[in-house]
């Protein structure tokens, strides 16, 4: 689920970004990330889909500037008439689904992203906006992807440098329509908090929001609970758990990314 990945790389980068404590933006890093992405869910319909998504991120900050790729492999099971999308799921039958038992499995590559932010630290705080392109790189015909390219416009907040740490993203998404189906271009939102147990590990919890891109589907909302830790001095990983609140969002998800700094 795109929206699912989307967040947690965030939350990653949130934590790096509060676990080094930084004031000041100096020299460059590069980051190579893998993980492994599962949710399951019945979106309304009598059978369950699940979607597992295996990405590879590609990230490098050069000062106050951050660049992302992010190249997933996706496998989708479920009774075919659900579709990741960006930011949540998509039934090709929303309106008037027929659900069926029968279940169907494909896989592939998905949607490629790529993204660039600008990063700056006020007084007690640090923020970033940023930008993301989706392309529509996966399979349409095996329902991996909506076949059409999303924009992104985002704003990222990390408020404190204690302990405690507030965190929100606020955003805008563009949505590129099908041949059959306009979707509209919508807000959404995460609201959440982490807590540092020490300079290389900490935990915490978020909020997701995304209003529906179709009339008639309810919006996206889901909650998670993540933790972090520095393996060694180039090593971290996250892991994350997730549960969904409507029927646009998962019912449930596991996260686990292992990122090497060099």
């Amino acid at each position: 689920m795109r929206f699912y990945i989307f967040r947690t790389i965030y939350v990653v980068f949130t934590i790096v970004v509060s676990l080094t404590s930084v004031s000041s933006f100096a020299g460059s890093v590069l980051k190579i990330s893998a993980g492994y992405d599962v949710t399951s869910g019945s979106y309304d319909q009598s059978t369950n889909t699940k979607i597992e998504t295996f990405p590879v991120i590609i990230g490098y900050i050069d000062n106050a500037w951050s660049y992302k790729l992010t190249i997933p492999y996706v496998r989708v099971s479920g009774d075919g008439t659900v579709v990741p999308g960006t930011n949540g799921m998509r039934s090709r039958h929303f309106s008037s689904a027929v659900s069926s038992t029968a279940r169907v499995t494909n896989s592939g590559l998905g949607d490629i992203t790529a993204r660039i932010g600008y990063g700056f630290f006020p007084a007690n705080a640090f923020f970033e906006i940023s930008s993301k392109v989706k392309f529509a790189t996966a399979d349409s015909s095996k329902n991996l992807g909506t076949g059409e390219n999303d924009i992104y416009f985002q704003l990222d907040g990390v408020i404190g440098r204690g302990a405690f740490l507030p965190f929100f993203t606020l955003g805008y998404l563009i949505t590129g329509d099908t041949t059959s189906i306009k979707y509209k271009d919508v807000p959404y939102a995460t609201l959440g908090a982490m807590y540092k147990v020490s300079k290389t590990s900490g935990f915490g919890i978020a909020y997701d929001y995304r209003q529906s891109s179709l009339t008639g589907l309810s919006d996206v909302k889901q909650g998670s609970l993540f933790a972090s830790w520095k393996n060694s001095l180039h090593w971290s990983t996250t892991l994350s758990i997730l549960r969904g609140y409507t029927n646009s969002a998962p019912d449930t998800g596991f996260n686990i990314m292992l990122t090497r700094s060099y």
